[in-house]
């Protein structure tokens, strides 16, 4: 491999830093939503990456198939392993109030389909289980930015010490 997945977390996470200072000055509606969607994406892109990443550390043979904390957490049970980190990231993902909750939660509504406007006298639902999702804003892109990156680099450093 000729970037290594360490490379690919750590770029991810300097294309997000680039990009947060332009979203103040973004010229148009259209533009603005650019640079925070492209926020947003470098950051799962990069978790994506953290996750393959811990998968390597782990001795997981197919990084391919690691999209999140739970196709890790499944396949280290395959090899009767766990991992105090993939825990972590379990306990954050089901977390509401965590950032990583916030990223996939953002990262999910972009693929949502636009709802429906309800037929007259019919009372619309809302599904009080999911976390409300609050706009996403450079300060809020940045401290997403900031909790990952200290989270990357807590685990990196303990795993240095084993």
């Amino acid at each position: 491999m000729a970037v290594s997945l360490v490379s690919l977390v750590n770029q991810r996470l300097a294309c997000c830093k680039a990009l947060l200072p332009d979203i103040e000055s973004s010229r148009t509606a259209v533009h603005h939503k650019a640079l925070v969607d492209a926020c947003l994406f470098h950051l799962v892109c990069g978790y994506q990456h953290y996750v393959r990443e811990l998968g390597a550390t782990y001795g997981i043979k197919n990084l391919g198939l690691l999209t999140d904390e739970i196709s890790l957490s499944q396949a280290l049970a395959q090899q009767g392993k766990t991992s105090a980190e993939v825990l972590e990231l379990e306990n954050l993902s089901s977390s509401p109030n965590s950032w990583l909750c916030e990223l996939k939660g953002h990262y999910a509504a972009v693929w949502a389909l636009p709802e429906r406007e309800p037929d007259a006298g019919v009372i619309p639902l809302t599904n009080v289980d999911e976390p409300e999702l609050f706009e996403l804003t450079p300060e809020s892109l940045a401290k997403i930015c900031r909790e990952f990156q200290g989270l990357v680099a807590r685990h990196r450093e303990s795993s240095l010490e084993c």
